[in-house]
């Protein structure tokens, strides 16, 4: 009897956990073409592009990335990519230092916002994957990660401080949940629930279709 009662709360445990593993995939199916998610991903040193199932969102994300670097890199001050000859030098054409200024300068083709996207995101991917706990112990902070690398990749760095963050603010249940205990108080104790749900209903979208007006 008590085996056959294992084999029946086994059973149902793994019905429970298909059930919920089917849930999770339906959900979420589509999660990696959710540009904002896939952004933090990609910028997040423990994960870049290795938690991704599909190569086309891959690309996809990668290539949002380089034209939000490129947006970036556009609107910068222009640096010219030549070698400048110290005032001191000499301008004879046998200077040794001369043709090899001459040289580089030639070689130095400045490259376009993209292009110099391209390459930072090919730097930042090709560098090591930060693991998920140090060897103290203590988890990896990629906040910390982008800090000490902001020098390394400071496009990367400006986008992920500007895109990746957390913002600090109260959803809307707790902000319903607080009216209805203003609703709901010491001397309207004998509201019933239909009637606090309509008065909370009226409370809250009268507030939403002031803000439309």
């Amino acid at each position: 009897m008590l085996q056959n009662r294992r084999y029946i709360d086994a059973e149902v445990i793994q019905n429970v956990l298909l059930k919920l593993k089917w849930g999770l995939d339906t959900r979420f199916q589509n999660i990696e073409q959710s540009k904002s998610l896939a952004l933090c991903t990609l910028l997040d040193p423990r994960f870049k592009l290795e938690m991704f199932k599909s190569d086309t969102n891959k690309n996809a994300i990668k290539e949002h990335c380089h034209e939000l670097m490129a947006g970036i890199l556009s609107r910068q001050v222009p640096i010219l990519n030549t070698v400048q000859v110290a005032p001191n030098a000499t301008v004879s054409g046998s200077s040794v230092w001369n043709k090899v200024d001459s040289q580089l300068n030639k070689i130095r083709v400045p490259g376009t916002p993209l292009s110099k996207a391209i390459r930072e995101m090919r730097l930042y991917l090709d560098d090591e994957i930060l693991p998920r706990q140090g060897v103290d112990g203590k988890w990896n902070d990629p906040s910390e990660w982008w800090l000490r690398h902001s020098k390394i990749y400071p496009t990367l760095a400006e986008i992920y401080r500007s895109r990746c963050n957390i913002v600090i603010t109260s959803v809307p249940c707790e902000r319903i949940f607080s009216k209805a205990g203003y609703i709901l108080n010491e001397r309207r104790t004998r509201l019933s629930s239909s009637k606090l749900e309509k008065l909370v209903f009226l409370n809250v979208n009268s507030n939403f279709v002031k803000n439309k007006d």
